[in-house]
């Protein structure tokens, strides 16, 4: 499994309790549980980056999995037993770390036919022009290309929700040409 550390996992499993022991604990919980997988400068990473992306959607997603309503691996055992306040530091810590972009060869090279999918499915209307998004609507500009794709190809079948706003209903049953000219485009924006 790219991206993770089997023998930091059992080490990331016995932090998960100590998250809630205070910030100072926090800080090393950040690095050692959620950057060591989630870190910016990953290319070809599978796991989304997080640093810089708003708390908002950060906390949402973290409760989906502590609740179940999202599984994952390892995301369902590490966000097991957090509480509100755990969630809600650990988002706003890793909102407030700057946003690493694309680091990829294409990062500033938009692909046309990318660029006609999002518009055809009006992916702004959600996640805004820049597709920076905002509150509880995730950044994707600059995601991971890879990461992009799997969640892409989540929604066009079904296995994971996309919520029914703007465009969002049209992401069924994509190709999987579109799945990649989306990510590609998407994961390319500054």
């Amino acid at each position: 499994m790219s991206g993770l550390n089997l023998f930091r996992l059992p080490v990331a499993l016995g932090l998960v309790g100590l998250l809630s022991s205070g910030p100072a604990m926090a800080g090393i919980a950040l690095e050692t549980l959620c950057l060591d997988c989630h870190s910016g400068d990953a290319p070809g990473a599978v796991a989304p980056r997080i640093e810089g992306q708003h708390a908002a959607y950060l906390a949402a997603q973290l409760q989906r999995f502590a609740e179940r309503h999202r599984e994952g691996f390892p995301m369902s055992a590490l966000s097991e037993g957090l509480d509100a306040a755990a969630i809600a530091r650990i988002s706003s810590d890793l909102a407030e770390r700057p946003w690493v972009g694309s680091v990829t060869e294409s990062a500033g090279s938009v692909p046309p036919e990318g660029s006609e999918r999002l518009d055809a499915l009006d992916c702004a209307s959600c996640h805004g022009a820049d597709y920076r998004g905002g509150d509880t609507i995730p950044r994707i500009a600059g995601q991971h290309q890879a990461y992009l794709a799997r969640q892409i190809a989540g929604f066009s079948i079904g296995d994971r929700h996309h919520p029914p706003l703007g465009g969002g209903m049209r992401m069924y049953r994509l190709e999987a040409e579109d799945i990649e000219a989306l990510a590609a485009t998407l994961s390319a924006l500054e």
